[in-house]
Parts: C-alpha cells; structure tokens; sequence
C-alpha cells in the first residue's frame, strides 16, 4: 500500500495534474440553528401507578403471587373499579394456620392470667399468715414479760407467806406440845409428831422458796429469751414471705405479659395475613385508560426478570403491573445522545414560560398537527442503551405537550424536534462531512479547499458549534471558497484524520421507544463534528500534487517497475485514488497497454 502511495505523485507527473472533480461546496453565510430531532412514545404527566403490595411468602423467593384475573388492557375504568385479582389461596392456607395459633396463644394467656391472680391471692395469704405469726409471738414475749412471769411470781411468792405462817404455826404447836409433855399433860408422841410437823412445814417453805429462785434466775430468762427467738424468727419469716411473694408475682407477671406478647405478635401477624388478602384485589386509583406496564430493561431486551403481566403470570413484591394515565396532560420520553445534552436544560420555573426551551412535537397518528411544548425533564445519568448500541450513551429527556389535544394516549411514537441553540448573527458553515479531524483535536480541524487550480489543498481551520447538516468555521476559510465534500479519497493511508459524518433521518428517528439506533455516533458540542469509525478505503496524496513538470526517465522506470511488481488489487486501489477525470482513464488505458491486470 505504501509503494502505491509513492507512486500516486509520480502517476500525477505521468497522466497530467487532472483538475478536481468531486462534489464540492460553497463556503456561505447563514443562522446557525441547533436542533435535536429524537423520537419517543407519549406518556401520561400523572400515572396511577398500581404496583403489587403483596409480600413474598417465603424468604429469598422472588414471586410472591400470581395474577387470577386482570382487567383488558386499554380498557376505561372508573375510580373504584376492580382491575386486578391477585391469587390469595396461599395466604388463605397461611391465614387458616395463624388462627389456630392465635387461639393457643389466647388460651396461654388466659392462662397466665389466672394464675397471676391466684397467687397473688395465695401470696397475700401467706404474708397475713406470717404478720399473724409475728405478731403472736410478739404478744407471748409481752404477755409472759408483764403477764406469765408476774403471776407465777406472785403464786410462789403467795405460796411462801403461806409455809411461812405454817412454820410459825408448827413451832408453837411443837413447842407447847413440848411443854405439855414435860408436865405429864400430853404424851411423847403427841409431843413428836406436833415437832415432825413443824420439820414438814420448814421443808415445805424450802421448797418453795427453791421454786422462786428457779423461776426468777433461770424460767424467767429462758421463757424471755425463747419467746425472742421466736419473735425474731417470725419477723424473719415475714420478711421471707414477702421477698417470696413479690418473686412470684414478678414472675407471674413476667410470664403474662409474654403469654399477652405472644398473643399480640400472632394477633398481628393474623392481621398482616388478613391485609395481604385485602391486597390482593386491586381497585382503580382514578378513572382513565389501563395500560399494562412494561419496563423499560424489557423493551430493549435486558433485564433478568422478564415481567409480563397476564392471567396466571407471577408477580414480584413491588412489581409496577399496570398504569391508569390521565389523559389530559401527556409527555414524550426520548433519548438525547450524550454530545446533544450540554445543549438542553430543564424548565427552571414551571410558571414563567421564559425560562423553558421549546420543542415541536409531531405525532405519528396525527401527523398533520404539529404540538408545542418545552423541556421538562433532563435525567442527569445515562439511561441504559439496547445492547445493539451498548457504546452509545444517552439521556433521558421528557418533553411536556403544551397543546391541548383529544385522542392523545399512552405508547403513541412522536417525533419531537428541540431547539437547543442559534447562532445571534450569520455565520461561515460548511456540511459536517467536509471537515477532518478527531475528539482530541478539539475546534482545531482540517479541510480541502478546491484553490484556483482545481486542486485541492488540506487547510487548517476551528470549528464552532454545529447541528446535524452544518458546521460553523469561525477560522480559516473565507465566504465563497470551495471546500471538498468527500474528502476521504484524498487522505493518506496512514493519516489519522477521518470525515464527519451526517446523520441521516433513519438515525435521527432511531427506535420507536425513543432510543438512538446503533448507527447513531454522537458528535461534538460545540467543537464540531465527531469522526465516525474509518470503514471506507484509505488513499494517500500524492507527494507531487499541485506542482508543475513531469517525472524524469528513472522516476518513470521505477514506477513501472512498481506497477508491474505489484498485485491487481493494488493496481485497482492505485486507480481509485486519482481523482475521476481524464486523469484516471489515461491511468486505467496505460496499464492496460501495459497489459497489467487490474481487479474489478
């Protein structure tokens, strides 16, 4: 290929400096105006989403019902109205299931009820019990202290007086008995049994007065000190009954109030079940047009979950399943390519009409109308692209239909056309195709001007703003210049620079669903035209072009020679890169004088 290029100036030598031919173009003046042109289908500004509530039954499972019965799509419904019927004889089987254990779980708490009254009332008992108990053995302390001990002090003490006066008693009798026996008067043993009694009744008075020593130094203080112990033993029996009692009326409570949790917890679990019923008949939020939801993953054809909504279908917990639009207000969804967006906003205030950016709106239905509106909505992230057109970003933008219009309804496609920018005075434009260049070299692009020698000469220029067609030159061309319009034949084999690329209509309108087809390759904003992918055949200028002479006798040997050692392929790429003319068909006449074979 590259012998093919060094040969192509001395082919211009031999063949004659041919003058060019191709489509060229005018360099003029003109308004600028920037405009997108992206289609999308009509949504409703306020949708009565109606997604699926119903919890999954089980953990980890992604259905959590299926539909049983669902009302047209496309049918008018009214507020109230039932669309859909979710299956519910799960939850019936788990509802049948709840209420019997609600029912145990009552009974347990009945039970726990009953017998925390119980022992409390037996705890109650318990502690009377023991302050009685107390009580009484503080009464025998005080009875036996002032009491018991007293009296039987008093007893014995009586009891002494008493042998006392007996002794006294029985020593004058011994002792006149005595008298009278020594006078003849009473016989010996009158006189000793009278001195036995007397020894009796001192016995008597020593035992008594034994019986209060006992009772003062030791019955006394053992009788106290037993009744203390006792006292005290029932102070502590109190005070154990009491620590005992609350335990167990702590623990009774303890247990009631988990038997009432408990009751509580499969009380509202049996609730949940009922409310998952209640759910599964779904009533019209408002009245309007039921459309059945597809999400957008579905209509590219992404998305892991294939949701379809049709009798017998699952559904997912938070699956949108249908919407109910109002009709009276309708928006465009589209896709903006990422190059297009810098040049669009939102509306900043929804009641000042100055701070929107307009946009035409055309429906395909009716195609004979043309609506107004303006820009609402610019997503801020790239929406996710068919997988057609995975290296294509674009973005989100929704369009408000400020037209009043009947017959307006969900899915229709429309093509909206924005005005995003517009030049203030007239400017140098040329088509986007005319100009060469990358993304890395920013507004600084090349271009073939046709001089006056009809031959082109690449020149620097810088690029402005641009829209679909046209490119402003805000340097390096002048008005009324020729610029080549195809200038791909022109380039080297190796050069980098590759032509813009003009979007034709089947790229502007892209897929009904408003995103881009694969062949929509953005360009640049503001800096001019992207370069699309190299996929037509390279050629190379020839280092001769535009120069006076021709080649000398060697140059012309060695051309020869090349020609002859090179491939009809080769020959044929040699041929197509010499401009069409008298050129090429002198070119094309003198190999085959040479009877060098060229490929078709």
């Amino acid at each position: 290929m590259a012998l093919l290029a060094i040969g192509l100036g001395l082919a211009r030598g031999l063949f004659g400096h041919a003058p060019f031919t191709g489509p060229t173009w005018a360099v003029r003046k003109e308004i600028l105006k920037v405009t997108i042109v992206a289609r999308g289908n009509l949504e409703s500004a306020k949708n009565g989403d109606i997604t699926c509530t119903v919890r999954s039954g089980t953990k980890g499972s992604m259905s959590a019902t299926s539909i049983k019965w669902i009302v047209d799509n496309g049918a008018e419904v009214n507020k109230g109205d039932k669309v859909i019927e979710l299956d519910d004889s799960g939850l019936q089987e788990q509802l049948k299931t709840q209420n019997r254990v609600v029912d145990e779980a009552k009974a347990d708490q009945v039970k726990a009820d009953e017998q925390y009254r119980i022992d409390e009332i037996q705890s109650q008992s318990d502690i009377e019990k023991a302050v009685n108990a107390r009580d009484l053995a503080k009464l025998d302390l005080e009875k036996y202290v002032d009491g018991d001990f007293i009296q039987a002090l008093k007893d014995v003490e009586g009891r002494i007086e008493t042998s006392k006066s007996d002794l006294e008693t029985w020593k004058d009798r011994a002792a006149w008995s005595k008298r009278m026996a020594k006078k003849g008067l009473m016989s010996k043993v009158q006189a000793d049994a009278d001195e036995s009694r007397m020894d009796g009744a001192r016995i008597a008075l020593q035992k008594v007065d034994e019986e209060k020593r006992v009772l003062v130094d030791y019955t006394k203080k053992r009788t106290i000190q037993d009744l203390t112990a006792k006292l005290a033993e029932a102070e502590r029996a109190l005070e154990k009954t009491k620590i005992q009692t609350k335990a167990l009326i702590a623990q009774d409570e303890a247990q009631r109030q988990s038997k009432r949790s408990v009751f509580e917890q499969e009380l509202s679990k049996k609730k949940e079940i009922q409310g998952e019923i209640g759910k599964c008949i779904v009533l019209a939020p408002q009245d309007g047009l039921v459309v059945y939801y597809v999400p957008e993953q579905v209509r590219g054809g992404g998305g892991s979950q294939q949701s379809i909504v049709a009798q017998g279908e699952p559904v997912r917990e938070g699956q949108k399943m249908m919407q109910i639009p109002d009709l009276s207000h309708m928006l465009v969804n589209v896709r903006v390519p990422e190059a297009m967006v810098s040049y669009l906003h939102s509306e900043e205030d929804p009641k000042d009409k100055s701070t929107w950016q307009l946009a035409q709106v055309k429906i395909d239905a009716f195609s004979s109308r043309v609506l107004q509106g303006h820009i609402k909505l610019v997503d801020t992230v790239a929406s996710q692209q068919d997988w057609f057109a995975a290296d294509v970003k674009v973005y989100k933008t929704i369009i408000s239909i400020d037209t009043p219009m009947d017959g307006l309804k969900p899915g229709m496609s429309a093509e909206v056309t924005l005005f995003a920018d517009e030049s203030a005075t007239p400017v140098l434009v040329v088509p986007v195709q005319a100009v060469l260049g990358t993304i890395s070299m920013g507004a600084d692009r090349k271009c073939f001007v046709v001089g006056p020698d009809r031959q082109p000469v690449m020149r620097d220029i810088v690029v402005g703003m641009c829209n679909e067609r046209l490119v402003e030159i805000k340097s390096g061309l002048r008005e009324g210049e020729e610029v080549v319009l195809n200038p791909r034949p022109l380039l080297k084999d190796d050069s980098e620079l590759k032509p813009g690329k003009v979007r034709s209509k089947n790229e502007d309108e892209g897929s009904s669903n408003g995103e881009n087809g694969k062949k929509g390759k953005k360009k640049g904003a503001g800096k001019g035209p992207d370069s699309p992918g190299s996929n037509g055949p390279p050629s190379a200028a020839g280092p001769s072009a535009g120069k006076e002479g021709g080649p000398s006798a060697q140059q012309m040997q060695a051309f020869t020679e090349q020609m002859r050692n090179g491939t009809p392929e080769q020959r044929r790429d040699f041929l197509n890169r010499i401009p069409e003319g008298p050129g090429r068909e002198k070119a094309r006449q003198w190999l085959k004088d040479q009877k060098l074979e060229v490929a078709n």
